[in-house]
C-alpha cells in the first residue's frame, strides 16, 4: 500500500501545536499522535 502526506501542511500543524494553538479537527488524514510526536522513538531510524 502506497500513501502521500503532504509536508508543507503538516509542517504547519506541528508548529501550530507546538504553539499551542487549539487544533480541533480531527482527520485520519493526520493522526493526532503524528502531531504530538506519541510514535517518537517507535520505529527505529
Amino acid at each position: 500500500m502506497e500513501g502521500y502526506l503532504a509536508l508543507g501542511p503538516l509542517a504547519m500543524a506541528c508548529l501550530a501545536y507546538d504553539a499551542q494553538f487549539p487544533i480541533d479537527v480531527e482527520s485520519p488524514y493526520i493522526p493526532r499522535e503524528l502531531l504530538n510526536r506519541a510514535w517518537l522513538g517507535e520505529f527505529p531510524t
